[in-house]
């Protein structure tokens, strides 16, 4: 999508030379974080999955919810369809906040990471956030993945 337009739909627009904002489907504001498999240690979605619960576990306002096997969903259907390439997908699903201000906040809770493993990189992506602390610990974590 083009950046413009996300920056006047939702009033600014998070991007770095990795990170990008990117709307799905017109309406979704999704970070995605493409690594190169030759830029981390992790060398499967497995390996992803593990690294980003391990902060999720060590951080004091996440609490784990669930990993879902997106793939395996997807292909346990019978008319199932992966695209060429995708060699896995897993969903870390997490809470991460310390207060409920409203009743409408849980409609936007819980938080999830997308990991998608395709031949030469993963490309992790996650929806924006209500509020921007937890937006910049999910970058944080995802950053971290990369070496060095």
């Amino acid at each position: 999508m083009n950046a413009n337009i996300a920056t006047r739909i939702r009033g600014r627009l998070y991007t770095n030379a990795r990170r990008s904002t990117k709307l799905q489907l017109d309406k979704y504001p999704v970070f995605v974080e493409e690594i190169a498999t030759t830029d981390t240690d992790c060398t499967t979605v497995d390996d992803i999955v593990a690294r980003l619960r391990d902060r999720v576990q060590a951080h004091p306002g996440a609490s784990e919810i669930a990993v879902c096997d997106h793939l395996a969903h997807v292909k346990a259907q019978s008319e199932g369809k992966v695209a060429e390439g995708i060699r896995g997908s897993e969903h870390l699903i997490f809470c991460l906040s310390n207060a409920i201000p409203n009743a409408l906040i849980a409609a936007v809770k819980p938080r999830a990471v997308s990991m998608v493993e395709t031949d030469d990189r993963f490309v992790l992506s996650w929806l924006e956030a209500p509020m921007e602390g937890p937006n910049q610990v999910i970058a944080g974590w995802v950053e971290a993945l990369r070496k060095g």
